[in-house]
């Protein structure tokens, strides 16, 4: 991905973070969640959901050094899950592991 090719980019780094809680307050913190986010994989997926993106816009996020295991590949799918739901409203949320 050519980060200019967006209309908005985020890095989420996560080098040393190995806790479900470390890694979403990380994302939180990044995405500027509101103050209501739960802390937990279906709350990542409203605030996921809810960001204020517009349509026929382009947008990246970069997980990068998110950890391959139980926790990083969930938090993965959640990412995953959100970007399907952008596409089918028109909205491109490419998402990047590295």
């Amino acid at each position: 991905m050519d980060e200019s090719d967006y209309t908005r980019t985020w890095h989420i780094d996560f080098k040393a973070l190995r806790s479900k809680e470390s890694m979403l307050k990380k994302i939180a913190a990044a995405l500027e969640f509101p103050p209501h986010f739960g802390g937990n994989l279906d709350a990542l997926y409203d605030c996921l959901t809810e960001l204020k993106l517009k349509k026929g816009h382009r947008y990246a996020l970069y997980l990068d050094e998110l950890e391959h295991g139980p926790t990083g590949d969930a938090i993965h799918t959640v990412f995953a899950d959100a970007r399907e739901w952008w596409a089918d409203a028109g909205v491109t949320l490419a998402v990047k592991r590295d």
